[in-house]
């Protein structure tokens, strides 16, 4: 499973969303700690992930 997000993940065009991606879903952080580290709105990183989910 740990492999399938990695490889989907890694297939994400937009340098940013896969950040996002890696940051939520392999290092366990909350929207919140993602958008605080990136400079970003919660709303946004919310957006960005459903866009692909």
């Amino acid at each position: 499973m740990q492999r399938e997000i990695e490889e989907f993940i890694a297939g994400i065009p937009d340098s940013t969303d896969r950040q996002i991606f890696e940051l939520s879903f392999l290092e366990g952080k909350k929207q919140q700690e993602i958008a605080d580290e990136l400079g970003l709105e919660r709303s946004s990183i919310s957006k960005r992930i459903c866009k692909y989910v």
